[in-house]
């Protein structure tokens, strides 16, 4: 049956081609019945849902039995929220998600009102608890203490069983879902090189503070002191987060990469190239120096 009419706008329609048109009376005849179910459809529908007499006729029974199923205050609410006149106000584009067989539409977008539609792939908790319970030879009863050990067995048990289905359907895996849900409170752990790329950030950003302060202070601070411009750009470079120590290395580890070719040589001027003047004069010049003489 699932196979067939998976979707939750088929599903309604075949409920609704069991009554006569406009009334409540049920419609006996299986032929007249997929006339109804024909009729229900509009174009797009007709193109998306629709499905030939035999297979109709064959098929739609179980449909209607398993809606019979069900509690008056879940079908209804099925039926109004798979009904026809919600199909007509869906967008063109999710309508041509929707598909009468295996409809992952409805599990995606509708997945919570698919879960009340009773068919035999629902997942039944007890069912997942008692599995798990019965890997570590436990009968569940109240009076005995459940160990870390037998909790996490049964835990990844009941996990293992639902993932597979919710990664199917919904393309990423249970546990990273969980983590969007903000009543659960959990997150996705974070590697080493995430830790320490948000301690380097978290860094800097209260460095750039504290140096902002300082900045606005600066110039009052050199003449409370009485300092000279010297004096004050001294201090400033001792009371600075990077250390002599610290730069000598940020400069060490630069070079070693320009060297290697894995970082571009930083250049202090331009290129001569780029720079007009007269070339042949100062080569002249520079090669009648003798050796030994000082250069202004």
């Amino acid at each position: 049956m699932s196979s067939v009419f998976s979707c939750g706008f088929s599903r309604v329609a075949v409920k609704e081609s069991f009554h006569k048109p406009g009334s409540v009376a049920f419609e006996s005849n299986p032929a007249q019945r997929w006339e109804n179910h024909l009729k229900l459809l509009n174009e797009l529908a007709h193109e998306k849902l629709a499905v030939e007499r035999t297979l109709f006729v064959k098929k739609s029974r179980s449909v209607y039995d398993l809606f019979r199923k069900m509690n008056s205050q879940n079908r209804n609410e099925y039926l109004r929220y798979f009904s026809l006149t919600n199909w007509k106000a869906l967008p063109d584009t999710q309508k041509s998600e929707h598909t009468r067989s295996n409809c992952d539409a409805c599990q995606v977008h509708h997945f919570a009102m698919q879960a009340i539609f009773p068919n035999a792939e629902q997942l039944k908790p007890q069912k997942l608890v008692r599995d798990g319970l019965a890997q570590n030879e436990s009968n569940g009863n109240v009076n005995v203490k459940p160990t870390q050990k037998a909790i996490k067995s049964a835990t990844k048990h009941i996990y293992s069983k639902i993932n597979v289905s919710f990664q199917k359907v919904f393309k990423v895996s249970f546990a990273e879902a969980q983590t969007k849900v903000k009543e659960l409170k959990l997150q996705k752990k974070k590697d080493a090189i995430e830790k320490k790329r948000e301690r380097r950030k978290r860094a800097r950003q209260e460095k750039n503070k504290i140096q902002a302060e300082w900045s606005k202070r600066d110039c009052d601070v050199m003449l409370a002191t009485r300092q000279s411009l010297f004096q004050r750009s001294k201090q400033r470079k001792l009371l600075h987060f990077e250390s002599a120590t610290d730069a000598a290395i940020r400069v060490q580890k630069r070079k070693n990469q320009e060297d290697l070719g894995e970082r571009k040589c930083k250049r202090h001027s331009p290129p001569t190239a780029s720079v007009e003047f007269d070339k042949e004069n100062l080569l002249q010049e520079v090669r009648n120096k003798k050796d030994g003489e000082k250069v202004s």
